[in-house]
């Protein structure tokens, strides 16, 4: 099935990059690897909940929603989430590792994201240096310094929470 469930779309002010994601553990890792593939440009993005399938202008109400949630926030946060199925304690955890994320990878170098992308890439510390072209010792310092086993265990809670089965609500929430 198409992750995308309907095309991106830069708003007017061509400040603005929609997309309406069909998965939420899936649409924050795909934040992540836009992130990081921007890095050191930050990128803002929220995770909202939509109306079922089928809806009438579910793609514009989305699209409204998630503009509207942005611009009630700080420009500091990253990500901000707007999911009525989790509870409040739920989302204050989800910021958290949220928060934990940017600041790691806010202490990267050139080297600790080039390191930790190509990391992603190939799974070894050995095809990373060939790939970086430094010692498999190299990379073993730059994934420490990119602190990447605390990046991997924050994606991974966040995988765990956005894929834990939701409590039924009714459209439109609250």
């Amino acid at each position: 099935a198409a992750l995308l469930e309907a095309n991106l779309l830069l708003a007017e002010d061509g400040k603005t990059l929609t997309a309406v994601i069909n998965d939420s553990s899936k649409a924050f890792d795909l934040s992540v690897a836009l992130q990081e593939a921007a890095w050191p440009t930050n990128i803002r993005f929220a995770l909202i909940s939509a109306p079922p399938a089928g809806a009438a202008g579910k793609e514009n109400t989305v699209r409204e929603k998630a503009t509207k949630t942005l611009l009630r926030v700080s420009p500091r946060c990253a990500f901000h989430f707007d999911l009525p199925t989790k509870s409040q304690s739920e989302i204050g955890m989800a910021a958290a590792l949220v928060q934990l994320h940017g600041s790691l990878t806010a202490e990267w170098t050139e080297a600790r994201a080039n390191a930790v992308r190509s990391y992603r890439a190939h799974g070894k510390q050995a095809e990373v240096a060939d790939d970086l072209g430094v010692s498999q010792q190299a990379v073993s310092q730059m994934l420490r310094g990119a602190r990447y086993k605390e990046l991997e265990n924050a994606e991974g809670a966040m995988r765990e929470w956005l894929s834990a089965p939701k409590r039924t609500t009714l459209w439109p929430p609250r």
